[in-house]
């Protein structure tokens, strides 16, 4: 899961967001889950581009990531959560990292 930060982005920070975009396709990643607005669409594009059939899921919150991510990951799996704190979204690491209560304990 890679998100923008909600503040207003740096410059140039259009140009980093393509890149880790494009080194998550690279990596040969199964699954994106991006949250957020532009800076997310910008991370989405260029791996659209790179690897034409990558998933990519787009988040509206960290709740809605971390709902995505309970449903899609499989056992085995494994999830980098990268962003900046303003996102918030150590709350998805902590919780990906315990056992989901409402499902088969995934």
């Amino acid at each position: 899961m890679i998100p923008p930060a909600t503040a207003p982005s740096a410059p140039g920070a259009g140009e980093e967001h393509a890149r880790v975009g494009r080194l998550a396709a690279d990596a040969g990643i199964s699954l994106l889950v991006t949250v957020g607005g532009d800076d997310a669409r910008v991370m989405v594009d260029a791996p659209k581009q790179a690897r034409p059939g990558l998933e990519i899921v787009e988040s509206r919150d960290r709740d809605h990531a971390l709902t995505v991510a309970r449903e899609l990951l499989r056992p085995g799996g494994v999830v980098l959560v990268k962003s900046s704190h303003s996102v918030g979204l150590e709350h998805v690491a902590v919780c990906l990292a315990q056992p989901d209560p409402v499902s088969d304990g995934r």
